[in-house]
């Protein structure tokens, strides 16, 4: 006359039809790599397009430098002349004061010049190496 009773359960949840969530994580997970190649695709395009930007822009500043060294010369030659000329009486100090100030922003040119291309070859190190080295060079 025991009331003694067992009882046993089990409960299981097996999803077998889950609405096509799964299916649709699936595709929504495709369409986000197929996001993301695209969008590697355009850095690197917009890339390669910044390193043609930077080599172009390098030789040209490397030729106005050129130049820029060359009016410099050719400003010292004028400077010089006018010194001699204004020395033995034939030229004015207007003349003088005007060849020193362009002597002088040749020479500045020169220098912006020169820096402007440096800046683009350090550019394009940093491109190719992924570094700036050599700054306080």
């Amino acid at each position: 006359k025991d009331n003694f009773g067992q009882q046993i359960g089990l409960t299981a949840n097996i999803p077998i039809f889950n609405k096509g969530i799964t299916k649709i994580q699936v595709e929504q997970a495709k369409i986000n790599e197929d996001i993301a190649k695209n969008n590697l695709q355009q850095q690197k395009q917009e890339l390669l397009q910044n390193i043609q930007k930077a080599e172009y822009t390098a030789e040209n500043n490397f030729e106005v430098y050129k130049s820029a060294v060359e009016a410099e010369k050719s400003s010292k030659l004028a400077l010089d002349f006018m010194e001699k000329s204004y020395q033995s009486g034939k030229s004015s100090i207007y003349d003088l004061n005007t060849a020193r100030n362009n002597y002088v922003n040749a020479q500045g040119s020169a220098a912006q010049a020169k820096y402007n291309y440096l800046y683009q070859v350090k550019l394009l190190e940093f491109y190719a190496k992924g570094t700036l080295v050599g700054l306080a060079e």
